[in-house]
C-alpha cells in the first residue's frame, strides 16, 4: 500500500526509529504508534490454556484532525503467522490490512494474535523479521476520512482528501523467553468461600489493612483478609426472606458498603434506603437511620443505593434515584445538605474527590439513554460542572490538574478537565470499557468490561495501553479498586460471584518512564535488551503475585 501511494504522490515521510511518528504541526508527538516491537513469548505450546498469544499496539492521535490508520503485513510469512483477532465490526482487507479511523484526541488499542499453528516467530533476524507497515493519513473531517478509505481501496486519487503529509513506520514482531523476564503478575490464589454468604453486591478495600469489605444480596456483610484468605468477620445486617416476591426481597440487599477508617466503622446501605453503621472491631451496631425511602412497587424496578465517605471529614454521602444527601456524624448524623441530580434518570455512581475534598461527582443514567456526570461542591446545592457522556467515573490521583475519567459503552473512556469542562482525550479497546480505576499515586489507569474478561492498564500521561491481563471471573464484574504503594499495588476486582486480588509489580509496568526498567533477555541476542512492556495475555482467576525486585532472580 505504501509503495503504491509513494509512486502516485511522491516522497512520503518515513520514521522508523523507536521514537513516535512525526506529527503534523510543530510538536513531535501528536501521532504515535506504540510499541514498535511486538514481543510474543517463546514455547507458547507449553501454556496450559493453549490460547493464542496476543500483543497490543496503541494508536494515538493528539491532533484536532481525524486520522486514518492502515496496518499492513509486508511479507507473506507475516500474513500467515499473525492476525488481528478483534476488529470490532469491521473485517480486514483481503491482504490482511487493518484500517481504523481515529477521532481527534483519541487512543485506540489494537490486539494482534499469533496463530496457534505457529509455535514461535523469528528471533530478531532481520532477513526473516515479521514486519507490518503502519500508515497514518490526516483528514479534515470524519466524512473525508471515510471517502479516503474508499478511494484508497478503489485506487483513485486521494490527494484532495489528504493533509500536507503522509506518515508511516514499521512494526516488528519478535519472540522472547518469559522465564527470563520480570513478571508483572505471578502466582495465583483462590478465595472460594465468599459465595457461601450469597451473591456479591458491593465491595470496598481498606487503605492500610489487607481487608476487603463485601456486601451480599442476602443482607450479610463480610470482611476478608486477602493475604491469608481467611474471613475476618461477618455481620447479619438485614433479614433475608426466601420468598418469590422480588420487590420485598430487594429491600434487604446490601447495595453499598464503605469503610470509615478513622472511626474503625463500616457503613452499609440496604435496598430500603436504610444506612447501618457498625464498629468492625467490637461488632457493635453504632447507628441505623433511614436516609431514603423506596416504596414497594408492583413490579421489580432498578434499585440503586449509593454511599461515599469523605477521606478526612466526618461526612457521608448517600444517594437514591435523583437525590443525594450529605450526613455529618459529628452532628449526630444530621443531614446538612440535599442535592437534586435531576436529568430525569437514575443515579448510578457517587465518589468524593481524593484531593479537592470539597468536591464530589455523581453519574446519572438518563431515561432517554444519555449519560450525565456532575461535579458538586459540598457547600452548594448547584452543580459546579455538567459533563455529557459517562456514568462510571474516577479521578486522576497522580495529576495536579482536576482530571476525571468517565466510561460508557458507546464512547469508551473519556478523560475530562473539570476546570475547563472539556474532554481532553478518549481511550478505546476491543470494546469500550465501562469500569475504570486509577492508581492512588502512579499514572496508571485500569479499564475492564463488566461482561468481559480483559483487564487493561493505561499510562495516564501518554495514553498508551501498557498491559492486558485475562480475568476469568465467574459472573458479571461489578467493581474494581486500586490499593497499595508505588512498588507493590493490589487491584481488587469483584464480580457478583467471586473476587480477584491482583498483586502487581508496578515498576515492571511503568518502568520505561524511569521507575524501574523491565528487562528481558531475548533468545539469539548477545545482550540484554530493555523492554517497553511485557506483551502477551495471561490467564488468572484469583491473583496473588510475588513482586520481583530489580536485581533479584
Amino acid at each position: 500500500m505504501f509503495n503504491d501511494l509513494e509512486l502516485t504522490h511522491g516522497s512520503i515521510e518515513n520514521i522508523i526509529s523507536a521514537s513516535p511518528i512525526s506529527s503534523v504541526g510543530s510538536s513531535d508527538d501528536l501521532l504515535e504508534v506504540y510499541p514498535l516491537e511486538l514481543r510474543f513469548p517463546l514455547e507458547r505450546s507449553k501454556r496450559k490454556d493453549n490460547a493464542a498469544s496476543e500483543c497490543s499496539v496503541t494508536l494515538t492521535n493528539r491532533t484536532d484532525d481525524y486520522v486514518g490508520v492502515w496496518i499492513t503485513p509486508i511479507n507473506s510469512d507475516t500474513r500467515s503467522s499473525l492476525v488481528f483477532p478483534y476488529m470490532w465490526e469491521e473485517p480486514c482487507y483481503n491482504n490482511g490490512t487493518l484500517f481504523r479511523g481515529l477521532r481527534p484526541h483519541t487512543s485506540l488499542c489494537v490486539n494482534m494474535a499469533m496463530k496457534k499453528k505457529h509455535e514461535q516467530l523469528p528471533l530478531l533476524q532481520e532477513e526473516t523479521d515479521m514486519l507490518f507497515q503502519v500508515t497514518m493519513i490526516p483528514a479534515e473531517s470524519e466524512k473525508a476520512l471515510k471517502r479516503l478509505e474508499s478511494d484508497l481501496v478503489n485506487g483513485t486519487d486521494v490527494l484532495k482528501y489528504v493533509a500536507t503529509k503522509i506518515y508511516w513506520t514499521t512494526l516488528r514482531a519478535v519472540t522472547y523467553d518469559p522465564e527470563k523476564c520480570q513478571d508483572t503478575v505471578t502466582n495465583q490464589m483462590f478465595i472460594r468461600e465468599i459465595p457461601d454468604f450469597g451473591d456479591i453486591s458491593s465491595i470496598d478495600v481498606h487503605p492500610t489493612e489487607t481487608w476487603v469489605l463485601v456486601g451480599h444480596k442476602t443482607g450479610h456483610v463480610s470482611i476478608w483478609n486477602y493475604e491469608t484468605k481467611w474471613r475476618v468477620n461477618m455481620f447479619k445486617v438485614t433479614s433475608y426472606y426466601h420468598i418469590s416476591s422480588f420487590p420485598v426481597f430487594h429491600k434487604h440487599v446490601i447495595h453499598s458498603t464503605k469503610f470509615i477508617v478513622g472511626e474503625q466503622w463500616f457503613a452499609a446501605m440496604d435496598g430500603n434506603g436504610s444506612v447501618h453503621i457498625y464498629d468492625y472491631t467490637t461488632n457493635k451496631k453504632m447507628m441505623e437511620f433511614q436516609a431514603h425511602y423506596c416504596p414497594t412497587p408492583g413490579v421489580l424496578p432498578i434499585i440503586v443505593m449509593l454511599l461515599a465517605v469523605h477521606p478526612t471529614e466526618p461526612l457521608l454521602l448517600t444517594a437514591h434515584h435523583k437525590t443525594i444527601k450529605l450526613w455529618d456524624w459529628s452532628q449526630e448524623w444530621a443531614c446538612t445538605r440535599t442535592f437534586d441530580a435531576g436529568d430525569d434518570g437514575l443515579l448510578m455512581s457517587l465518589e468524593f474527590g481524593p484531593r479537592d475534598t470539597y468536591t464530589f461527582v455523581s453519574g446519572v443514567l438518563c431515561k432517554g439513554g444519555g449519560h450525565v456526570v456532575k461535579a458538586w461542591d459540598i457547600h452548594s446545592s448547584d452543580p459546579a460542572a455538567t459533563l455529557h457522556g459517562g456514568v462510571e467515573h474516577t479521578f486522576y490521583t497522580d495529576s495536579h490538574q482536576h482530571f476525571l475519567v468517565t466510561t460508557t459503552i458507546a464512547y469508551g473512556a473519556k478523560v475530562w478537565d473539570l476546570q475547563t469542562k472539556k474532554c481532553v482525550h478518549q481511550l478505546y479497546e476491543k470494546s469500550s470499557p465501562n469500569l475504570v480505576a486509577c492508581h492512588p499515586t502512579l499514572p496508571v489507569l485500569a479499564t475492564v468490561m463488566k461482561n468481559d474478561s480483559r483487564l487493561g492498564f493505561w499510562d495516564t500521561r501518554t495514553y498508551r495501553h501498557m498491559k492486558s491481563v485475562e480475568l476469568y471471573l465467574e459472573g458479571s464484574i461489578i467493581s474494581m479498586v486500586f490499593n497499595g504503594s508505588e512498588d507493590i499495588t493490589r487491584l481488587v476486582v469483584a464480580s457478583d460471584k467471586e473476587i480477584s486480588v491482583i498483586k502487581i509489580n508496578m515498576p515492571a509496568i511503568v518502568g520505561y518512564h524511569g521507575h524501574t526498567n523491565a528487562r528481558c533477555e531475548l533468545a539469539a541476542q548477545k545482550s540484554t535488551q530493555q523492554m517497553h512492556f511485557i506483551c502477551g495475555v495471561q490467564r488468572y482467576h484469583i491473583y496473588e503475585t510475588i513482586v520481583k525486585k530489580k536485581g533479584n532472580p
